[in-house]
């Protein structure tokens, strides 16, 4: 028996999940009123990426490594081309990362230095890579 790949799975979950919101909106409000949310959220998404668009990433560009000031605009970007895809769980995930607490709360758990790792939260303690430091025996010399 083949096994789907796990992005496929993904996938299909996505689809099903995708499904479900869909029918559960028509439900709520009919078919006309689904269609016109989807279209208001893809006018939606198109507005917030163009706002956002150029004065962004000119941000990042300018800065020399990657922070949460300058992760949030990517955010934000990808909040917007999640409104523009078709589909009323992607709307909810793209609604949510269009909110600036979100969006600064998900920058902030993704910080990192240009070393790869993520900085200390705790203000004692120093954050060496191995080519600033060295070790010292401290043990007692014999004359």
């Amino acid at each position: 028996m083949i096994r789907p790949a796990p992005i496929g799975m993904l996938l299909i979950l996505w689809f099903i999940g995708e499904y479900i919101a869909f029918t559960y909106v028509i439900s709520v409000i009919g078919l006309g009123g689904a269609v016109l949310v989807g279209v208001a959220t893809f006018l939606l998404g198109i507005n917030s990426l163009r706002h956002i668009g150029l004065a962004a990433f000119s941000r990042i560009r300018q800065q020399a490594n990657p922070s949460r000031t300058s992760m949030e605009p990517v955010i934000h970007s990808v909040g917007a081309i999640l409104l523009i895809v078709p589909g009323f769980l992607s709307d909810l995930i793209g609604l949510a990362l269009l909110a600036p607490s979100l969006r600064s709360w998900i920058a902030t758990r993704g910080a990192y230095t240009p070393s790869g790792r993520r900085p200390s939260h705790d203000p004692n303690i120093i954050d060496l890579d191995e080519s600033d430091w060295r070790h010292i025996d401290e043990s007692p010399n014999d004359p």
